[in-house]
């Protein structure tokens, strides 16, 4: 008897505004004040991984207060501008232009 296995299974990575989106909402489940530029970070920085975008989110709440950019620029030594920068593509120019 045989124990093979023909199926695989592929899975795409979720979508910064998805990520960010699953970071709010369980922020908001946690009872965390988090910005939302901060939520849009952290979603960009936990690169398409439910888990690591989780887990940073957990880290900057044990860091007590609220969740801002500014504290996550803090954390990760991002420049204001960099930051800033980056945000402003997200709304306006879109992921792609973003991450280029």
């Amino acid at each position: 008897m045989s124990d093979t296995c023909d199926q695989t299974f592929t899975f795409k990575k979720p979508s910064i505004a998805f990520l960010t989106r699953t970071v709010s909402d369980v922020a908001k489940k946690e009872g965390y004040e988090i910005e939302r530029g901060a939520a849009e970070l952290i979603g960009l920085l936990g690169d398409g991984s439910f888990r690591d975008a989780v887990k940073l989110l957990e880290e900057f709440s044990l860091q007590g207060g609220a969740i801002t950019v500014a504290k996550i620029q803090d954390t990760h030594h991002m420049g204001s501008n960099f930051a800033h920068t980056l945000l402003t593509k997200l709304h306006g120019e879109g992921v792609e232009s973003a991450v280029a």
